[in-house]
C-alpha cells in the first residue's frame, strides 16, 4: 500500500453493524476502512478470492467492486474517509494489520460519532489519522520472506478462526508451523508487534470490552465465555489488570 495517497485522510462517519446477510454484490461509493470485530467472510474480486477474520482490517476503496459470501455472522466497525487523491479500486488486506488495539479506535471513532457535538469531528479526524498511522507503522516494520510468510499462514489462520474459543491452544498453533517455538514467536512479533500469548490476550480483552459496552444485559460470567474463558474469576482479574477496572465498573464508566 503506498500511504502517501492517504496523506489527506478526512473523516466522513463511523458505525457499527452486525452483518447476516447470506451474500451479496457491491460497487463502493464512499472509500471505508472496516474492522471485523467478530464473524467471517468471503471476498470475490476479479483477480481474487479471499477470506477475512476477526481482527482483519480492509481498506475499501471508492468504485471497488466485489461479491462476498458469509461464513459466520458476525460484527463491523467501519469509518467512511475521502482522500483527494484517487486509491486504486482494489481491496486492500493489511497482512498483520490485526492489532487488537486497533478495536479500540475503530470502535471509539463509532462511539463518538454517534454522539454527534461539536467537537466530534476532530476527534475523529484524529481517530482516523491514528489508524492510519499505525497501519503505516505496522507495514513498515515488516520485513518478512516470503518462507516466513508462509510458515505464518496456517498457523494465523487457525489463530483468527478459534481466537474466542476455549479450546484455542497456543501449542497447537506452534505445532502448525512446523518450525521451533522461538522462532516462530520471533517472526510473528516482526509482524504483529507483539509476541502470540500478549495479541491472544489483548484481542481477547478487546473483544470483551466491546461486549459490555454493547450489551447492558450481558452477564460478566457470559462475556467471558464469548471470549474464550472457562473461569470468570480468573477473566475477572484479567480485565481489571489489562484494563485498570473490572468488567462491572468498566462498563458502567463507559469505557
Amino acid at each position: 500500500m503506498d500511504f502517501e495517497l492517504l496523506r489527506t485522510v478526512r473523516f466522513v462517519s463511523a458505525f457499527r453493524y452486525h452483518n447476516k446477510a447470506p451474500s451479496g454484490n457491491f460497487r463502493i461509493m464512499e472509500t471505508h476502512f472496516l474492522y471485523k470485530i467478530s464473524g467471517s467472510s468471503r471476498y470475490f474480486e476479479e483477480d481474487r478470492t479471499f477470506a477475512t477474520h476477526p481482527g482483519d482490517v480492509l481498506l475499501i476503496p471508492k468504485g471497488a467492486e466485489f461479491k462476498t459470501s458469509l461464513i459466520e455472522e458476525g460484527d463491523y466497525a467501519i469509518i467512511y474517509l475521502r482522500t483527494e487523491e484517487a486509491l486504486p479500486k482494489k481491496i486492500e488486506v493489511f497482512a498483520g494489520a490485526g492489532l487488537p488495539d486497533l478495536a479500540d479506535l475503530f470502535l471509539s471513532a463509532a462511539g463518538l460519532w454517534n454522539a454527534r457535538n461539536r467537537a466530534v469531528w476532530f476527534l475523529c479526524q484524529a481517530k482516523l489519522c491514528e489508524i492510519v498511522g499505525r497501519l503505516a507503522e505496522n507495514e513498515q516494520r515488516r520485513k518478512l520472506s516470503l518462507a516466513e510468510e508462509k510458515i505464518l499462514a496456517g498457523p494465523v489462520d487457525y489463530m483468527k478462526k478459534h481466537l474466542f474459543a476455549s479450546s484455542f491452544s497456543l501449542s497447537e498453533m506452534y505445532a502448525r508451523s512446523g518450525v521451533s517455538e522461538p522462532y516462530f514467536r520471533r517472526i510473528f512479533a516482526a509482524l504483529y508487534g507483539m509476541p502470540p500469548k500478549r495479541y491472544v490476550l489483548t484481542a481477547r480483552i478487546s473483544r470483551a470490552k466491546y461486549l459490555l459496552l454493547t450489551d447492558p444485559a450481558l452477564r460478566v460470567q457470559d462475556a467471558a465465555a464469548a471470549v474464550g474463558y472457562t473461569d470468570v474469576f480468573h477473566f475477572s482479574k484479567t480485565f481489571r489488570k489489562e484494563t485498570g477496572k473490572s468488567p462491572e465498573a468498566f462498563r458502567k464508566e463507559g469505557a
